[in-house]
């Protein structure tokens, strides 16, 4: 006895190969006990992969019954490869039972005499309805039909590889799990007395859209305009764009890249539906306005010296302040202005030459034994306002934006008075 715990899926039990006499009829039986009521084993036999009878059981609980006698021809085979299959799978049942004795008996041959007569006979093509848009997942009905007075002695249907036959085989009417993502099929072969034809449905098996990620700049200014996206999907079928009233959607809705335009909005979030026949994904990006950008000018001035910076001047006891510079995507730059003042400082040394040695002080080179006195001047850029201009780039958030701030390069003099005493 096998006791054998079921699953949701067609499902092979037992297989087994044995010697076998060729073109001789065989019986192969068994017994067998349901231990669920509402999904009792349908089972399907295959002699050398092929096809047998569609063998169905009571429903009783726990009664061990036999199983439909099914009758073989072996043809040219020596060998008879046996497998048993369970069709009756159901998600969520237990699909549980026993087998048990199961056998193949060789039947006695017996000889008749048969009258044969020819006849017009025609298969005809199967015209196949059912499901051709499916889901991961899907149940799917499929129905053949025929022109009047057929005689159809068989149907064997055949699924794509995705899909699970859960019952209909041997019938004009098939149940198929579909299991699987890309395109499938279902085939049908009919036969009648003399005849044998075929057809197939082509279908695709859908997911739902797979969540991506929206890229784009995480902050905008007011009146600035941003764009974001995400990778085109072939399978998407809608993109449906939202965004915080208020916020101006200016292209792109129903496709998968959008611009919009910011307004004096603290915060909005931008969310993306993907729709397709399987369902819906969302994703969301959170925009925040961005306030501007703050920056520190320190320098140092000489003197009576004196910089400007945004048309107003700094320096002569004016030594700090705040310059707003403006920006045409409302993100202005704020600069912050800090300068410290120095004064020229006086030094004294004492040099000693050698005879025919000379010094240069006093615009001239000396070489007399004296006290000097000479002043040094000394160059160094600063910042002031001027025709002559440079773009200082400022780093915001989202990105490099240049920011014009108005410079001059001037000699700004730093007095450096030195006093020599000359020793020969």
């Amino acid at each position: 006895m096998m006791l054998i715990n079921g699953t949701s899926t067609i499902d092979t039990v037992w297989c087994q190969t044995i010697p076998i006499l060729a073109h001789h009829y065989y019986r192969f039986t068994g017994w067998t006990c349901p231990f669920n009521t509402i999904a009792p084993p349908i089972f399907l036999v295959r002699f050398n992969e092929q096809l047998s009878d569609t063998i169905f059981t009571d429903t009783t609980l726990c009664l061990w019954q036999q199983i439909d006698p099914t009758i073989w021809y072996s043809g040219d085979s020596v060998f008879a490869h046996i497998c048993l299959t369970n069709a009756s799978g159901i998600i969520g049942e237990g699909n549980d039972y026993a087998i048990d004795d199961l056998s193949l008996i060789e039947l006695c041959q017996a000889h008749d005499s048969v009258s044969i007569a020819v006849i017009a006979d025609v298969a005809p093509v199967p015209v196949i309805t059912g499901d051709t848009l499916l889901c991961d997942g899907d149940m799917a009905v499929y129905t053949a039909s025929f022109a009047p007075g057929a005689n159809i002695l068989s149907y064997t249907w055949t699924p794509s590889s995705a899909g699970a036959i859960i019952s209909g085989q041997g019938t004009d009417q098939l149940k198929v799990f579909w299991n699987g993502v890309g395109n499938a099929h279902v085939c049908l072969d009919v036969e009648t007395n003399c005849q044998t034809n075929s057809a197939c449905l082509d279908a695709h098996i859908g997911i739902i859209p797979f969540p991506e990620q929206v890229t784009g700049p995480p902050f905008l200014c007011p009146g600035e305009f941003g764009t974001y996206t995400v990778p085109f999907d072939a399978a998407v079928d809608e993109y449906n764009w939202s965004i915080t009233s208020g916020i101006n959607i200016i292209s792109g809705q129903g496709t998968n890249t959008l611009q919009v335009q910011w307004s004096n909005t603290p915060s909005a979030d931008l969310c993306l539906e993907l729709v397709n026949e399987c369902g819906t994904s969302t994703s969301c990006i959170t925009i925040t306005q961005f306030s501007g950008y703050t920056t520190i000018l320190d320098t140092v001035l000489c003197g009576s010296n004196t910089i400007v910076v945004n048309n107003h001047t700094y320096g002569n006891g004016i030594w700090s302040g705040t310059e707003l510079i403006p920006s045409s995507t409302g993100c202005d730059s704020v600069v912050e202005i800090q300068i410290t003042p120095v004064n020229a400082f006086e030094m004294m040394t004492t040099k000693k030459l050698c005879p025919g040695d000379s010094l240069y002080l006093q615009g001239a080179f000396q070489t007399q034994a004296g006290s000097y006195i000479d002043t040094f001047l000394q160059y160094t850029i600063v910042i002031v306002s001027s025709s002559q201009s440079l773009f200082l780039p400022l780093l915001t958030p989202h990105g490099l934006y240049p920011r014009l701030v108005i410079l001059l390069l001037r000699g700004l003099r730093s007095q450096l008075s030195m006093r020599a005493i000359v020793i020969v």
